[in-house]
């Protein structure tokens, strides 16, 4: 579950622990957003590409991870070379 506060312009996402049926956890990272993103996203919602805010932060923390993971791969192949 994604939990979404404001704080002086700011966004601020807290962690929640989900717990799956297969006894797994996932934990979600707490992110703070500065006042200029929180804009550019509003921005986005206005024109329509999103619904709202918060499917915006998700699609752009899953971006983010996507290709953080992909160089960590890569990465770690060059050096097993």
């Amino acid at each position: 579950m994604l939990v979404i506060g404001e704080t002086n312009g700011s966004i601020k996402i807290k962690p929640k622990r989900i717990h799956m049926e297969n006894k797994r956890r996932l934990i979600l990272i707490s992110v703070k957003l500065s006042e200029n993103t929180v804009r550019k996203v509003d921005l986005l919602v206005t024109k329509g590409i999103f619904i709202d805010r918060s499917e915006a932060i998700r699609a752009a923390l899953e971006q983010y991870f996507q290709g953080t993971a992909r160089r960590w791969l890569e990465m770690y192949y060059k050096r097993r070379g």
